[in-house]
């Protein structure tokens, strides 16, 4: 795990990643890979991690790899050695995700690469990935007082698999570029079979709230976390125009801290798209710090 811990070591700087979700990735791995032609046929492909390995057997980088879809799977983490770097090791570390992704059948792999990282933005124009996005990575420490702002026509609850359609709605009119390129459908804001498996193996968990205004939904959150040694992760956040967008966002980001506090999870990140500029600042004035700015590449297999 020392080496994981050098290979990622920027990732660990900016989210505390937790080393035990790739312990238990790589001690799963051998069960996984023995019954994969089961999953296969069920359509069940799970996040893994592949690495490269030197001429004296240690490893020297390593790409993290996580199915969003049967079809559209995400390039989620790249490291190289620091001693290892500029000898082509990142690019084929990227093939190699790539074939991963294309033998599962899976026709497009989506990744986010830090605008300061030069090297992976070249990596990734060498492959021939289109650019779709751009992002900024917002940080907070998790045990913020926020004010209570839920007011008498609004009300916030679990969301049900019956509000799929509604926020899959706001998904589309919120964060088009998202939508388009992930492909995203109704079906997407429900559990997967593959997300519940990881949630059994402690890989990875979620909680979903819907915000509701006079019976219709207005907003949606979905946080992901781990250990509380991992900063938890805001997957979506969505808020419909409204004359009090600060009292709405303040009103989900309470239940969301709630939740890190149970965990005893100390940071929280939140991704959220440059067209979505009223929230950022939104974010910002409740302390959020900018961390970094992401691109979005594409790569299409078939």
């Amino acid at each position: 795990m020392s080496v994981l811990s050098s290979s990622f070591g920027k990732e660990i700087e900016i989210m505390g990643l937790d080393l035990q979700r790739f312990s238990n990735i790589i001690r799963f791995y051998d069960i996984i890979d023995r019954l994969s032609p089961l999953l296969d046929v069920l359509n069940l492909h799970l996040q893994t991690i592949l690495v490269a390995v030197s001429k004296e057997n240690a490893v020297v980088g390593g790409v993290h790899i996580v199915p969003f879809s049967k079809d559209v799977w995400t390039i989620d983490s790249l490291a190289v050695d620091p001693n290892y770097r500029q000898q082509g090791v990142g690019a084929r570390l990227i093939s190699a995700a790539l074939r991963y992704i294309e033998d599962r059948q899976g026709r497009k792999a989506l990744t986010y690469v830090r605008a300061d990282n030069i090297p992976s933005l070249r990596i990734k124009k060498e492959l021939q990935g289109e650019f779709f996005d751009k992002r900024v990575l917002l940080m907070s420490n998790s045990n913020k007082n926020l004010p209570e702002n839920v007011g008498d026509d609004l009300s916030i609850r679990e969301a049900k698999s019956e509000d799929a359609s509604e926020i899959f709605r706001l998904c589309r009119i919120l964060d088009a570029k998202k939508a388009t390129v992930f492909e995203i459908s109704p079906n997407s804001f429900l559990n997967s079979k593959s997300e519940l498996l990881m949630s059994v193996i402690g890989l990875v968990s979620s909680r979903k709230w819907v915000l509701i205004n006079n019976g219709k939904i207005v907003g949606y959150a979905d946080l992901m976390y781990t250990s509380p040694s991992e900063a938890a992760k805001i997957e979506s956040f969505y808020l419909m125009g409204h004359s009090n967008l600060l009292s709405l966002a303040t009103s989900l980001l309470n239940e969301i801290f709630k939740t890190l506090e149970e965990r005893k999870i100390e940071k929280v990140a939140v991704s959220l798209s440059e067209d979505q500029r009223e929230i950022i600042n939104i974010f910002e004035s409740l302390g959020f710090k900018h961390i970094t700015s992401f691109y979005g590449v594409a790569h299409i297999l078939a």
